[in-house]
């Protein structure tokens, strides 16, 4: 079990760095706090992070010791992927919020 312990924990700090970086990234977008640039970014951020973990749990499946850094990378690569999917739904693209009923 030593075994699992010591690559899952050099795995979990840049991990949890990606992801908070992430999410912080996601609540300013979802609080309108961005313009379209960082908007567009906050998205290519979640994608890159999402690919990097997606790599790194394709490459850990081989090795027995690396067993569950890889279900780790899998579980980031799912909350990357909700990330993206909440920062693209914060963003209205609806016709009727750029129509005036005034007119």
């Amino acid at each position: 079990m030593e075994d699992y312990i010591e690559p899952l924990l050099l795995y979990i700090r840049p991990c949890a760095g990606l992801y908070l970086f992430g999410w912080l990234a996601k609540c300013n977008c979802v609080e309108r706090k961005y313009g379209p640039i960082k908007y567009w970014l906050t998205i290519f951020y979640n994608i890159l992070a999402c690919a990097l973990h997606l790599f790194f749990f394709l490459i850990s499946g081989e090795k027995s010791t690396f067993l569950y850094v890889g279900w780790l990378a899998l579980l980031m690569v799912l909350l990357h992927i909700h990330l993206t999917i909440v920062v693209i739904r914060s963003k209205s693209w609806s016709i009727l919020n750029h129509f005036d009923p005034r007119m």
